[in-house]
C-alpha cells in the first residue's frame, strides 16, 4: 500500500512540476512578446517610406524594411504597403501588411509567434 501511495504522490508531483515549468515558460514568451511589440510601437513609419511606381496595374505594392534593437534582440521588420492608382500621378494607400519578421539575438535568429494583426495593431501609422 505505501509503494501505491509513493508513486501516486510522485505522480502528483512531477505533474506539479510540469505546470510550473509551463507558467515559467508562458512567462517568458510574455516578456519577449513584449519586448517586441515596445520595439515596434517606438518606429516612425510613414507613408513617404515606401515608393510606388505605376506600371501596367493600378494596383502597386512597395516594401520597406525597419530595423531595430531592443535590450535583448536584433529586429528586422519588412512591411508591405498597397496602393491604389486614380490617376498617373494619384494614388491612395489602400493596406498595409507584414511582409517578414526577423528577431535574432547573439545565439542567431529566434522563433517569434507574434500574429500579423498584434504587431500592425503596435505600429505607429
Amino acid at each position: 500500500m505505501t509503494l501505491i501511495k509513493t508513486v501516486f504522490i510522485l505522480i502528483i508531483f512531477a505533474g506539479w512540476l510540469l505546470v510550473i515549468y509551463e507558467m515559467i515558460k508562458a512567462k517568458a514568451a510574455f516578456k519577449f512578446n513584449e519586448e517586441i511589440l515596445n520595439g515596434i510601437s517606438k518606429l516612425n513609419v510613414s507613408y513617404d517610406d515606401f515608393e510606388h511606381n505605376l506600371e501596367d496595374n493600378n494596383y502597386t505594392y512597395a516594401y520597406h524594411p525597419y530595423t531595430f534593437e531592443t535590450a535583448n534582440y536584433m529586429v528586422t521588420l519588412e512591411l508591405c504597403e498597397t496602393a491604389l492608382w486614380e490617376s498617373y500621378d494619384y494614388y491612395e494607400t489602400s493596406n498595409l501588411e507584414v511582409e517578414n519578421l526577423i528577431v535574432e539575438n547573439q545565439d542567431g535568429v529566434v522563433e517569434c509567434t507574434l500574429s500579423d494583426e498584434e504587431i500592425l495593431k503596435h505600429i505607429n501609422y
